[in-house]
């Protein structure tokens, strides 16, 4: 029972572990961990578990490798963890977040970080190489680091310093840039630079380092270096380092440290170099070491490493040839005997090498050890490798000894390199579990070789051979049996048992003879006789001359050495003791070969079309001579043609004349059996192709003898040619130079190009550079280039390039070439915040050395300005994010090679600080001044404004200093609903300051309005009595005041008052009138600016009175009598004005009203949308999208005629009941179409003889394709075969008869719709993995949308639609029911929602979706099987009907459709689903009897017999009653137009399902794969017809996006299993939205008030679409080539054919074969003549399958 919970328990621990490693994101699986960036492992022994260093983290791991526990090594998110170590119980790690600092941790205690140090170790620099170790110093424990660092790096951290273990203080530094005396700060980085650590130990009570570095602090040259700290008596540390070499090779790649596992004692030193591996024992460091310091009399602090000779390898062990080597590691075992080596490579592949010491050969094998990424290093740990990649490590065991036999355990290949045969036990184990090295075997030193070389061994004779031991083991226990393998069907063979104890006794093995032909192998197995182990085996080689009839097979046999040799004059293989045949054998000129073979050693080579010898090239050549009657005369065999050849001497040999037009072989033969095994390659060259030029022409004319005809421009051959020899080429001619200006300092490379620059000597001719020499370091004599070093020069200057060659002079006249001396004048803005952002703008001259991409600049030598712009005066760039620090020097480098520093200086300072903004209240247009308060605002250059989330920022140019600034307001791109016009917005701005953002919150109010002047013409008269105008308007103080107002009158201000209303304005005009702002105006303007509002109000007219001196008692009079008159005038008008403005006011609050009512609609009918739209969502991610499968896809899109009903009864599914000849003959001929269709010569001859019949309908060739579609789904590979075949030929045809911009605009080929609907079947994977779902979710939302507004059961209309001619008009409001459904008498109940105008029918049709959500369409009840009843009460129940007796007849004799209203069926009510085999005709029911199952007839009043008439039915609008009511039928139409913005509406609903299926059609980042390869069809076909890219991309167009996407956009019932009676009322929308996509692949059109409606509605939208769709054209992801194999992979994701598609083949076949019957001449003819189908015998084969057919 404990048992039972112990192991529970431990079921249970692992589940917890593996499920905390799927949470925490960490995976591991067969000793793989995934882990981002993983730097370095350590095993600690004392508990078995492994600590890893990753990004971020470090991991404990348990011996499974997966994760225990992980702790955040780092804040920041983007930590690399570049050291771990371990000291006694706490690992110290240490990365590049957090300013570089190192933790500590327990490892008894994992999950408590100690607090970290203050001191920065680690570069903030991820590409940082470093090394780091606990080593002991003078008994000392100490942390060394080394590191790499980037030059901005180098003032914060030294190269290689020794720091405390416990406060990682600095003990000591700086030990590599005290070794030089630097006479420049840009020497000191230049040699930093190039420091790179590669691994580090300690021994000897001294930390080493091995580095890869420059030599010393003048040369360039890269060498490696040992480094050695040791610490004096006195206390102080000592830096000595010497250089290493391996065979006078100085670039090291890799470096590791050989150790026994879990020692701390290193043994050796092992470096890849370019081709080797060199390993320096220790002993011999070491001792190289004391040698340097005892030969320094003075002993210093630093002890320079030039001044001492080079470390040499104690072995160098060649590499085979691998590719790039990405990692190494290496270990030693057995007490330091073997050696282990690791290589990693960049294809992911691990090779293990193995070395002893007595070996000096790499003996590596390729182990099975595979990584998903390329290995970035390897490290052995706990007797195994771990390799690391970018993200995950791998561990695999070299100790887990599973072979069971000697043999596998000697050929191990499981890669395990710690195992080994143990003879004692007869076991494959470690050396530790053997117990006694004497007895153990390694098994990566393959079968040791005891016996001696044992020499080959004639058939037919015995023969001893001597053992010798050098398994010192062995010899105290000398019991030996040989034992040799089963040969020739004879058993092994037991020699007698000898002993070796007395080694004197030169033990020996008996070889038993043997018979045979040729050669034979015998393996010998050395036997162990105390336990019968076997330890050692030898191969013995058995030969037999006279059996041999070839010379290489006599020569060059099995056996090494070979015993027989070859009778040249007779042809034979005889031993080489024996003599040739003939009475002549030893005579002189005789020839035996023996060894040296006759071999061609180089190509022969000769012009193109030149008839002349061949010479072959080679050794030990046979002379025909020697031989009587030149029997073995030479023999060359070319392209089939045998030619006579000539003996030259034993090196060459030549053929008799031979033109040659291309390269080929040749076969020397002697004759019968002497023959060169190798084939010579004879290669063909041309003149014309060799010599591009003058100069390379001339050059190979004495090996090619080619010349340069000057007449002809090119070079030919002297024997083909009728030119005469050029004497010489012409002069050298420069046409550019790479770049036209570089610094005073020099050294920088510049290209030159042009023409004769080939023949450029590096040792007479010159280069100069506006007269200064250019140092030429690289040049190609086929080259039209030369690159040379630029000089130096004193002052800037200014000339041409020049270049002599063989005393000619070429000089580049059109180009300028400058050497140029930059120098700055000022910094403009010379400070900024931390975080960066400070547009730097740096004025001088010469600036414009290289183009701003080559320009780099720093600050401080640690912060970057990225440059923007670059001109001769003036640099821009933009600051990074810095630190604060003042008078940072700045530094321009010019193409990585040149620095520069200015005199000017930069300043980071602290980033500004927001407190609080005023005023907090704006309105939506923006622009009012906003007072922002804080600190710091003089450090920014350009503070900017915006919205949150918002890309437009607004430049705040306004007032400011360093704790204000003035910001205009920055306006709402969200415009404010009419229905929330009242209300204000919250919205949250940002100011942009440089490289830092502030956020805060304002309020959004609606925009003021102004009115224009009620005078007529808005010409409002004004005189300087008046005082003011004012300006009348809406919410004008709402957001806004007064000072924020501007008013001009014509071009002066209008002083605006203080005091503001919501309503009025105020302002003071000029006294004199202003002048106007357009001649043309009446009067002056008047103009009112609110923020970025401008209203033009109207015009303001001057009056002046002039004053008079006459009488003025008549004036009085006059001004009395016109004061009444104006008076009673003016009392008249205000009245009037009085009554119209109440009366105008009442009808605009009406209409207001009214448009509140309206938009509060709208927001409602959205938000109910989103909201099914939602619910539906999670529905689907439930149930899944009711998608059909693939056979009713595939059948309804080939066969459009068909649907869901008429399927089944289609030709292509039924068996045939009218056809030619028996069954027997039928199904026989079939077989053989069947075959026939099976040949892709036989179908594409087939179509393109059909394409070409013009009789032929367009109906039948769509069935024709359909039935080939249907023949060749179930392969798709070869269905894609045929597509490609046909495509190309159909564009071909297409452009030769220039009608190619007409392909697949008209489908008129069987190409075309065969293309098409292979498409259509490869998209059905794409369109149920993604594209499908959103077309479904536009079906849904039009359905939803539909639905929840009126639907005219007969006409269809609605009143949410996007058609004009499907728009329902009602002049009334339906009210909306909630109505409790229950099924079959309360079995099931739900609620639903209904309206009370809706029909039964409609009800019934709202309740089944409701109550069978879960259901597909095809599944559900359907509504005529269905009754609707409504439960009155308890007792009481009706059955409705959409037709009976109290059904509703206008005067006209119309009936009306019964709805819920006409039932009197109020909100809450509850109905009932009952089937109709459940109701019965019981007279419970209240109401009468339904005329359903009647007819729908009512009697005339025609006295005579009863006649029943039927009657014309209608729902909600009776159309026919508006016949001949011509004034009603007005009012109709004109309350149609009113409504057409319900269009508008309707498509602000559906526009985002609308754009998102659109944007799945043109989705760049996820083009399906059968698309992208038709694309690529295409735009091979069309580059190979020479065809632009619009045709191109109007076929891709016509193809997928139009073809393929319009009929699934009008028709997602071929897609998807729908409502039929959805589809009604849904169909106009898709066929609106299908138009509208259509016109977005035409040009724009220019609309008018009678353009149809959908192109009114979609007008802006296909603006947009046109952007896409030329965003998918030109991208070069949709035409990308896809591989066999990727297209294969998706191909066969298709649901299985034969299980989906139930066609009846024979049926198929049989409509083709119609087909074929009735152009059976036209098929013949075009299958004769061509070449494959006639070489097939196409033609016979088809008139077979109609023999059979007609059994003739």
């Amino acid at each position: 029972m404990a048992g039972q919970i112990w192991r529970v328990y431990l079921g249970i621990s692992a589940l917890v572990m593996l499920t905390q490693n799927i949470v925490n994101g960490n995976r591991c699986s067969d000793n793989v961990f995934m882990a981002q960036h993983p730097t370095d492992i350590i095993f600690d022994s004392t508990n078995n578990k492994y600590y890893l260093a990753g990004s971020n983290f470090i991991y404990k791991l348990n011996n499974s490798f997966c994760k225990e526990y992980g702790i955040n090594a780092s804040l920041d998110s983007n930590n690399i963890n570049h050291i771990l170590v371990k000291h006694d119980d706490s690992l110290i790690f240490c990365g590049t977040g957090g300013g570089g600092i190192c933790k500590k941790v327990a490892v008894s205690n994992f999950n408590a970080t100690k607090n970290p140090s203050k001191v920065s170790i680690v570069p903030q620099y991820k590409s940082s190489s470093t090394v780091a170790f606990v080593g002991k110093i003078a008994n000392e424990s100490v942390l060394i680091v080394a590191l790499s660092a980037p030059k901005s790096e180098f003032s914060n951290y030294s190269l290689i310093s020794v720091r405390d273990i416990d406060t990682f203080g600095i003990l000591c530094k700086n030990f590599v840039e005290m070794h030089f005396e630097f006479k420049t700060d840009d020497d000191k980085n230049n040699y930093l630079e190039n420091y790179i650590p590669k691994t580090g130990f300690s021994s000897h009570e001294s930390a080493f380092i091995v580095t890869y570095q420059r030599f010393d602090n003048i040369s360039n040259k890269m060498t490696p270096k040992v480094a050695r700290i040791t610490k004096c008596n006195n206390g102080d540390y000592v830096f000595t380092d010497t250089v290493i070499e391996c065979d006078n090779s100085t670039s090291l790649k890799h470096a590791a440290i050989l150790r026994e596992d879990g020692s701390s004692h290193a043994t050796y030193l092992a470096a890849i170099f370019d081709n080797d591996i060199c390993i320096y024992r220790m002993s011999d460091l070491i001792e190289h070491f004391d040698n340097i310091t005892n030969t320094i009399k003075n002993q210093q602090d630093i002890v320079l490493g030039p001044l001492n000779k080079p470390l040499r390898p104690t072995k160098r062990i060649p590499l085979p040839n691998l590719s790039k080597i990405t990692s190494f590691t290496a270990t030693v075992f057995n007490n330091g005997r073997h050696v282990l080596f690791y290589i990693g490579t960049d294809r992911r592949e691990i090779y293990r090498g193995f070395n002893s010491e007595n070996v000096n050969e790499f003996n590596g094998i390729l182990i099975p050890f595979k990584t998903e990424k390329e290995i970035h290093r390897l490290k052995f740990v706990h007797d195994g490798i771990v390799a690391f990649t970018n993200n995950s490590v791998k561990y695999e065991s070299e100790s887990q000894c599973t072979n069971k036999t000697w043999d596998t355990c000697l050929k191990n290949t499981l890669g395990l390199g710690l195992c080994g045969w143990c003879i004692k036990v007869q076991k494959c184990t470690t050396l530790a579990a053997c117990g006694e090295n004497r007895y153990w075997l390694p098994s990566i030193q393959t079968k040791p070789n005891v016996f001696l070389n044992v020499s080959p061994i004639q058939m037919g004779k015995e023969k001893e051979f001597r053992i010798h031991f050098n398994l010192t083991a062995l010899l105290n226990y000398g019991n030996f049996t040989c034992f040799y393998s089963r040969i020739n069907g004879i058993h092994g063979i037991k020699d007698i048992d000898f002993d070796v104890t007395d080694v004197s006794s030169e033990p020996k093995c008996k070889v038993p003879a043997q018979t045979g032909n040729h050669y034979l192998n015998q393996t010998v197995l050395l036997r162990w006789g105390q336990n019968k182990s076997n330890v050692a085996e030898q191969v013995i080689c058995y030969y037999n001359c006279t059996s041999i009839n070839a010379l290489y097979r006599c020569v060059q046999g099995n056996c090494r050495p070979t015993n027989c040799k070859w009778c040249v004059c007779n042809e034979l293989c005889i031993n080489s003791d024996e003599e040739c045949p003939g009475p002549d054998s030893n005579a002189p000129g005789k020839q035996v070969i023996s060894s040296n073979l006759p071999r061609a050693v180089s190509k022969a080579e000769i012009h193109v079309g030149l008839n002349k010898s061949i010479s072959i090239y080679g050794i030990h050549f046979i002379n025909p001579n020697s031989c009587d009657d030149n029997q073995i005369k030479p023999r060359c065999s070319i392209n089939g043609a045998i030619l006579g050849a000539d003996y030259i001497n034993h090196t060459t040999i030549q053929c008799s004349p031979y033109k040659l037009e291309s390269n080929t072989t040749i076969e020397l033969h002697y004759g019968n059996l002497t023959t060169i095994r190798e084939t010579i390659q004879v290669g063909t060259y041309n003149c014309t192709d060799i010599g591009m030029d003058c100069s390379t022409c001339l050059d190979n004319y004495m090996k090619y003898g080619c010349l340069w005809c000057e007449a002809q421009h090119q070079c030919e051959h002297k024997e083909l040619s009728n030119c005469s020899m050029a004497p010489q080429c012409p002069k050298p001619k420069i046409y550019g130079v790479s770049q036209n200006a570089t610094l005073i300092h020099g050294g920088e490379l510049i290209t030159i190009h042009g023409k004769g620059l080939e023949r450029f000597d590096e040792d007479t001719d010159i280069v100069q550079l506006a007269g200064v020499n250019c140092t030429v370091i690289q040049h190609l004599s086929n080259s039209d280039r030369i690159s040379c070093k630029a000089g130096i020069v004193n002052e800037a200057r200014y000339g041409n390039v020049t270049v002599r060659i063989r005393n000619h002079t070429s000089t580049l006249l059109k180009q300028v070439f400058s050497y140029k001396d930059p120098k700055d004048s000022e910094i403009l803005f010379n400070k900024g915040p931390v975080a960066g952002g400070t547009k730097l703008n740096i004025t001088g001259a010469d600036f414009d050395v290289c183009s701003k991409d080559d320009l780099n600049i720093t600050i401080g030598n640690k912060f970057v300005c990225a440059t923007d712009t670059l001109t001769s005066t003036w640099i821009g760039c933009t600051t990074s994010p810095g630190e604060i620090a003042n008078n940072l020097s700045i530094h321009l480098t010019f193409r990585n090679s040149n620095t520069i520093k200015l005199n000017s200086t930069f300043c980071y300072v602290a980033d500004p600080t927001l407190s609080y903004i005023t005023p907090n209240k704006t309105i939506s247009s923006g622009g009012i001044d906003i007072t922002v308060v804080g600190n710091g605002f003089n450090a920014i250059q350009q503070p900017e404004i915006g919205i949150v989330g918002s890309s437009d920022f607004v430049p705040c140019s306004g007032l400011r200093n360093d704790s204000m600034i003035l910001c205009p307001s920055p306006s709402n791109t969200v415009p404010i609903s009419r229905s929330k016009r009242d209300l204000t917005t919250q919205k949250g701005i940002v100011f942009k300051m440089d490289g830092i953002k502030l956020k805060s919150e304002i309020a959004y109010t609606p925009d003021p309005v102004i009115l224009e002047f009620e005078e007529e013409k808005n010409i409002r008269s004004f005189s300087k009595e008046s005082g003011y105008i004012i300006i009348k308007g809406s919410r004008l103080n709402d957001a806004v005041q007064a000072k924020d107002y501007t008013v001009s009158v014509g071009k002066s201000e209008c002083d605006v008052v203080h005091r503001l209303t919501s309503t009025e304005l105020k302002c003071y005009p000029p006294i004199k009138e202003p002048n106007k702002q357009n001649e043309t105006s009446p009067a002056p303007e008047v103009q009112v600016k609110i923020g970025n509002l401008v209203f033009e109000v109207g015009y303001l007219k001057y009056i002046y009175v002039k004053p008079e001196t006459d009488d003025p008692t008549l004036y009085i009079i006059i001004g009395i009598l016109v004061a009444v008159v104006v008076g009673v005038v003016i009392g008249s008008v205000v009245i009037f004005k009085y009554v119209s403005r109440r009366n105008k006011q009442k009808c605009q609050d009406v209409i207001e009203k009214t448009e509140m009512e309206v938009i509060e609609q709208c927001r409602e009918a959205f938000a109910d949308l989103q909201t099914d739209m939602t619910d539906i969502t999670a529905e689907l991610v439930e149930l899944g999208i009711p998608f059909n499968n693939l056979f009713t896809y595939v059948f309804q899109f080939v066969f459009p005629q068909c649907s869901g009903e008429n399927i089944k009864s289609h030709t292509a599914l039924n068996d045939l009941q009218d056809h030619e000849g028996t069954k027997e003959d039928m199904a026989a001929s079939m077989t053989k179409l069947d075959q026939l269709i099976s040949n892709k010569f036989f179908v594409v001859s087939f179509i393109r003889t059909m394409d070409n019949q013009r009789k032929f309908k367009l109906q039948d060739r769509s069935d024709v394709a359909g039935y080939l579609t249907l023949l060749l789904i179930d392969k798709m590979d070869y269905f894609t075969e045929i597509v490609e075949l046909l495509l190309p030929k159909l564009i071909r045809e297409r452009v030769s008869r220039k009608q190619q911009k007409y392909i697949f605009r008209r489908l008129e080929t069987i190409t075309e719709k065969l293309v098409v609907n292979w498409l259509a079947v490869c998209m059905y994977g794409p369109l149920k993995k993604c594209s499908g779902s959103t077309l479904f979710m536009l079906y849904k939302a039009i359905e939803i949308l539909s639905q929840k507004s009126a639907i005219d059961a007969v006409t269809q209309q609605t009143r949410a639609t996007l058609c004009q001619h499907n728009l329902l008009v009602i002049d009334f409001e339906p009210e909306v029911l909630n109505l409790t459904v229950l099924i079959n008498n309360g079995k099931f109940e739900t609620t639903c929602r209904v309206l009370d105008c809706d029909t039964i029918t409609q009800v019934k049709n709202k309740c089944i979706n409701a109550c069978y959500k879960i259901e597909s369409t095809s599944t559900k009840p359907r509504v005529e099987e269905i009754d609707l009843e409504w439960r009155i009460s308890d007792s009481a129940r009706k059955l409705l009907y959409d037709e009976d007796q109290s059904s509703v007849i206008t005067s006209n004799c119309h009936r009306k459709l019964n709805t819920m209203e006409h039932y009197g069926v109020s909100s809450g009510s509850t109905v009932c689903l009952l089937s109709k085999d459940l109701v019965t005709a019981d007279s419970e029911y209240e109401n009468l009897q339904s005329m359903n199952e009647r007819k729908n007839l009512v009697p005339t009043e025609d006295p005579g017999p009863t006649r029943l008439l039927e009657l014309l039915t209608f729902h909600l609008v009776n159309q026919s009653y508006l016949v001949g009511n011509e004034e009603k039928w007005a009012t109709k139409k004109a309350l149609a137009e009113l409504n057409l913005n319900r269009l508008l509406q309707t498509k602000f609903n559906l526009k985002k399902y609308i754009d998102d299926v659109i944007e799945h059609i043109l989705n760049l980042d996820d083009v399906p794969i059968p698309v992208r390869h038709l694309f690529s069809i295409l735009e091979k076909a069309g580059a190979q017809e020479n065809q632009d890219s619009t045709t191109i991309g109007s076929w891709k167009i016509q193809s997928y996006a139009i073809r393929f996407w319009t009929r699934l956009l009008s028709q997602p019932e071929l897609l998807f299993d729908l409502n039929k009676e959805s589809e009604k009322y849904v169909q106009p929308n898709l066929n609106v939205i299908q138009l509208a996509y259509i016109d977005s692949f035409s040009p724009p059109q220019r609309l008018d008030k009678n353009s149809p409606s959908h192109k009114l509605l979609f007008y802006k939208d296909c603006a947009d679409y046109r952007e896409s769709i030329q965003s998918f054209l030109k991208s070069k992801r949709n035409c990308e080539p896809v591989s066999n194999t990727e297209l294969s992979a998706e191909l066969t994701k298709l649901p299985t054919v034969a299980a989906s598609i139930p066609i009846n083949r024979q049926s198929v076949l049989y409509q083709i074969y119609s087909v074929i019957d009735s152009y059976m001449g036209q098929i013949v003819t075009d299958l004769d003549k061509r070449k494959e189908s006639s070489r097939l015998e196409l033609s016979e084969k088809l008139h077979k399958v109609f023999e059979t057919m007609r059994n003739s």
